[in-house]
């Protein structure tokens, strides 16, 4: 479909995919069928020679340029890297257990990947090497990593940003576990009170509203200057 127009023009047949495993990138979007990922490009509706694992696939993620995957398979203590171009995996990053989800950094610098019992281990992403492991509970927002590259971890109801490579406390957010909070960067008319109405987005130039679910979560006086450092100021037109 080709919106606004309702008319369906074409259409592609994935068999045996999985509903719990896919990544979409700007031209396409990664499938998984048990062992297998396959990519389908958008424009033509094509798709690529498969790549193959040899466990099952349980969790994949894409890095924000969208020119690597990173795959998770079942009964493996590494993450697969796939360069998309290629169309194979490219490398492994090495674990010291099972890996059980990953969370690649909104700035592209670090990858977070959930261990057993609460332990995280943080890869770079420049070099493929486990570069330290952290202590903390796993939830659909927490951990990320800041702007400043200090990850963001719960600790009770408090948030803290411990230094990625010694896991030094570096700040703490009094109650930031129970507000919520993201990993993405922020837009023009982020936080939600600097820009309201259905006017927002023509009053706040090169940037939008936040989605509605989000809206009103979070407030610039909770966090501390490793996460207000990457806000940009309003600038209403």
């Amino acid at each position: 479909m080709r919106p606004p127009a309702n008319a369906l023009l074409d259409t592609a047949k994935a068999e045996r995919i999985s509903p719990s495993v896919s990544v979409a990138l700007g031209d396409g979007v990664f499938l998984s069928r048990e062992r297998e990922l396959v990519g389908l490009r958008a424009r033509t509706l094509d798709f690529s020679s498969a790549i193959n694992f040899d466990h099952r696939i349980i969790a994949a993620a894409a890095s924000p340029s969208g020119d690597r995957l990173y795959v998770l398979t079942e009964s493996s203590h590494g993450v697969d890297v796939v360069d998309r171009y290629q169309n194979r995996v490219t490398s492994r990053i090495a674990l010291p257990g099972q890996p059980r989800a990953l969370r690649v950094d909104a700035f592209g610098r670090f990858l977070l990947i959930r261990g057993p019992r609460d332990s995280v281990w943080v890869a770079s992403v420049g070099t493929d090497q486990v570069i330290s492991t952290l202590r903390s509970p796993w939830s659909d927002d927490l951990p990320f990593v800041a702007p400043d590259g200090a990850i963001a971890m719960r600790d009770g109801s408090d948030v803290v940003f411990r230094d990625v490579a010694s896991g030094k406390e570096l700040q703490r957010a009094t109650g930031g576990a129970s507000i919520g909070t993201t990993s993405r960067p922020w837009s023009r008319c982020w936080p939600p009170e600097w820009c309201s109405g259905s006017s927002a987005r023509s009053r706040c130039r090169g940037g939008r509203a936040p989605p509605s679910s989000t809206t009103g979560r979070l407030s610039p006086s909770v966090w501390p200057s490793s996460v207000t450092s990457g806000w940009p100021s309003p600038t209403p037109r």
